[in-house]
């Protein structure tokens, strides 16, 4: 499959290391965004193009993440929201062995989809679903990622009653000067908490678009 053979040079590139079954995984996961994509609308973008801006976006941050996860420990769950075609959420449950994820999922196809890559990529361990909006969610993580265009002074005050205390957002988002302009856009419009914001410029392989990952922790 050349998309699997892209994705692995695309992971050479960043130095990170897959094993079999885990590119099994992958393998699983982009056949199955072939079989629903014309159903279900998942992702604008196939063969290279897929690999590139979905699943090699997705894993970029790795090391980043890697090394704020550490900070938690490994029972502590990440709350992926607004899950979609599964990026970067089903990428990162493949890559994080030991670590336990929640996807957020309010459409129910798309749920249904992901539920779906779960099973067969042997994730149900430690990978749960829940078809309902983020905003209908009760529980507290110490962890949340979303990958949307969404700007944050929009988002953040749904995504703050999520978030345990001591908890870190991690969102995927592009320019970092483009984020620079949200982030103050976010602390003027957010009245209750002040947010302490790092911008981590990432680079994805093979892609010409600027990628930042933003990590958000609030001052209470």
């Amino acid at each position: 499959m050349e998309e699997l053979k892209k994705f692995a040079k695309g992971l050479s590139e960043l130095k990170i290391e897959f094993d079999s079954e885990q590119f099994r995984q992958i393998e699983t996961f982009i056949n199955e965004i072939y079989l629903f994509n014309p159903t279900h609308k998942l992702v604008n973008a196939t063969g290279q193009q897929l690999i590139i801006k979905h699943f090699l976006d997705s894993i970029a941050p790795y090391y980043i993440l890697k090394g704020l996860f550490a900070n938690y420990d490994e029972n502590q769950i990440i709350c992926d929201l607004g899950s979609g075609g599964g990026f970067p959420a089903v990428v990162l449950a493949i890559a994080f062995k030991k670590r336990h994820f929640v996807l957020i999922e309010r459409s129910e196809k798309r749920a249904q989809f992901l539920q779906s890559c779960i099973t067969l990529c042997n994730l149900n361990n430690r990978v749960e679903v829940i078809n309902r909006d983020f905003t209908q969610i009760k529980n507290r993580y110490k962890i949340v990622t979303f990958r949307a265009v969404s700007p944050l002074s929009s988002i953040m005050g749904l995504i703050s009653p999520i978030l345990a205390e001591g908890g870190v957002v991690c969102a995927y988002k592009g320019k970092s000067n483009n984020v620079q302009k949200e982030v103050e856009a976010l602390n003027l419009s957010d009245k209750q908490h002040k947010w302490r914001v790092e911008i981590e410029e990432i680079e994805v392989p093979f892609l010409d678009s600027e990628r930042s990952l933003v990590i958000l922790k609030k001052d209470n």
